[in-house]
């Protein structure tokens, strides 16, 4: 996925054939999936029509209050694969248990390639013999809190408090993290809706009001 991020302040946005420009910079559509817009930029509703309809999500990104939008054409797609997705509900355990399993896995890899190594084996074994959400959950969750007490040693201790805190993040480490959690909450939100998925219909996480729970179950 080919994602363009433009946080200068107080530039113009326009499109001209098919390539949108702003300051020195041409970049034709067919080199962008997505577009990321984090700061004060001027743009007009027609050209914003016109990006969407190429294919291009916008997300709206406000770096002070951690809040988001997206912007994408209103067209469906894929109305049968939508229809796959709500018959897979019926699998919804084994669905959830295969992302906690896959979350286990690549997370633990992440900390080996750092020197640290821990044991999920007492984990997985646990996931294996549940049959509701909320266990798999409280799995998860036993398990970050594990991952995030050798993840904050590989910052500088000035930087963070030693575990994983939000709204509001309290320390430098843990701003960053809410920051990319955002950014890639929304990127994965508009490639689900790009493919033609239902952000809200999810395996793992709860829909809750305008929660993308399906995005939150890939992130």
């Amino acid at each position: 996925m080919n994602i363009t991020i433009i946080d200068k302040k107080d530039i113009t946005l326009k499109v001209e054939n098919n390539t949108i420009k702003f300051d020195d910079i041409k970049l034709p559509f067919r080199l962008s999936d997505a577009i990321i817009l984090s700061s004060n930029i001027i743009v007009n509703s027609k050209d914003l029509i016109k990006i969407t309809k190429n294919g291009i999500n916008i997300i709206l990104i406000n770096n002070h209050t951690n809040s988001s939008s997206i912007i994408t054409s209103t067209k469906q797609k894929n109305g049968e694969l939508k229809q796959k997705q709500y018959e897979a509900l019926s699998r919804r355990i084994d669905i959830a248990k295969y992302i906690i399993s896959e979350k286990l896995k690549r997370h633990t890899f992440n900390l080996r390639a750092n020197g640290i190594v821990i044991d999920i084996k007492k984990y997985l074994e646990k996931l294996e013999i549940c049959d509701d959400v909320q266990t798999i959950l409280g799995i998860e969750g036993a398990f970050s809190r594990e991952y995030f007490g050798h993840y904050f040693t590989l910052f500088p201790k000035k930087l963070h408090n030693s575990k994983r805190t939000k709204r509001p993040p309290q320390d430098p480490i843990n701003a960053l993290l809410s920051f990319f959690y955002t950014i890639l909450y929304n990127i994965i939100t508009i490639r689900l809706l790009g493919f033609g998925f239902d952000p809200s219909i999810s395996y793992l996480h709860v829909p809750f009001r305008n929660h993308n729970a399906l995005s939150s179950d890939l992130l």
